[in-house]
């Protein structure tokens, strides 16, 4: 991460990146062993909802 940012500042960005992402949520999470690591995990899709049918 670069030097001035923070987890919280990414947090609460969290829609807009989604929204970058054609994503409906991304979820921002540091890593336990350097601080300076964090994951966004971006999710498009809910996989266990029933698939829609193209019609």
């Amino acid at each position: 991460m670069r030097p001035g940012l923070s987890v919280e500042d990414l947090v609460a960005k969290a829609e807009a990146l989604a929204s970058a992402c054609w994503a409906r949520q991304a979820v921002v999470d540091r890593t336990r062993r350097n601080a300076a690591l964090v994951r966004i995990e971006i999710i498009r899709r809910d996989p266990v909802a029933k698939p829609r049918v193209a019609g």
